[in-house]
């Protein structure tokens, strides 16, 4: 709820109750009549619907590969994965916490992440929030990874590859060693994390 509240005002652009209206862009008034939609835009009854949306939305399954080598790749690269020290942050599956509704109560999920901030590196430093550091990050979900175009909070990796040679900070042993790796070896991680 606090995520889609804030999303619709910060994201879109959109006015809720639960968000101050902005007279202002960077200091400078807003003309009148800019915005012909009358404020708020949105009623908590609609966020209230969009999280319970959200939150009922099944998580893309894992990819169930058919070719023999393909099988195998993956089957090396999630090995890889492990021995990477990959999965330290991007922890393949955490529980759900207790929760009166029971589809939500407790369930396991694939989510690839420990949803924790993490140093990245001066590399990929950008803005920050409240106590977080420039190169902070919390771990990127790897759920439904094989559906994404863009890679890393910024979008600016255009391949999972380069996202993770582009780790740094806390990764950067995960990234060497990834460096490190034979082609073939490489290639079945990425193999793996297609199937994510």
């Amino acid at each position: 709820m606090d995520f889609n509240a804030g999303a619709f005002p910060q994201e879109m652009g959109l006015t809720t109750p639960l968000s101050p209206v902005e007279e202002t862009i960077n200091g400078t008034p807003v003309p009148p009549d800019t915005d012909p939609a009358p404020d708020p835009e949105l009623t908590v009854e609609d966020i209230e619907k969009v999280t319970a949306f959200v939150r009922f939305l099944a998580p893309p399954p894992q990819q169930i590969l058919t070719n023999r080598h393909d099988k195998h790749l993956a089957k090396r690269g999630r090995e890889l994965f492990a021995g990477l020290k990959c999965a330290a942050c991007h922890i393949p599956k955490m529980k759900t916490g207790p929760s009166a509704v029971k589809a939500l109560n407790r369930k396991p999920v694939a989510l690839y992440s420990d949803l924790l901030l993490h140093d990245l590196g001066a590399g990929l430093a950008d803005i920050c929030l409240e106590q977080a550091h420039p190169s902070d990050f919390r771990t990127e979900m790897l759920m439904g990874l094989r559906f994404r175009k863009k890679f890393l909070h910024d979008g600016s990796a255009g391949t999972a590859r380069e996202a993770i040679e582009r780790h740094g900070g806390e990764a950067r042993q995960s990234r060497d060693k990834f460096s490190g790796l034979s082609e073939r070896d490489k290639e079945a991680l990425l193999k793996f994390l297609e199937t994510i």
